[in-house]
């Protein structure tokens, strides 16, 4: 499926593909040049769900990359804004 990918502190979307899905995290791939993320990073994806005619956005959290992969895990937005606060103390 078509996502996108906005990494929460930057000015930039990367569009991506969903390569799968679960109900804790996703793994998805971009084709950016020069777009990259770290473990820790919070992001927002926007996933197009191309056969149910809808679009969802989720907050995430990268666990793990490798080359234009990543891994992410789904975190709620009271655990987004802790996450937040705590990098700013």
């Amino acid at each position: 499926e078509p996502a996108s990918i906005e990494v929460y502190g930057r000015k930039s979307t990367v569009d991506a593909t969903l390569k799968n899905l679960s109900a804790t995290g996703a793994c998805l791939a971009w084709h950016k040049e020069g777009f990259e993320l770290t473990t820790g990073d919070l992001v927002c994806l926007t996933v197009e769900l191309v056969k149910l005619r809808k679009r969802h956005k989720v907050n995430a959290e990268v666990v793990w990359c490798s080359g234009k992969e990543m891994g992410v895990t789904f975190i709620p937005a009271e655990e987004l804004v802790a996450k937040f606060a705590s990098r700013s103390e």
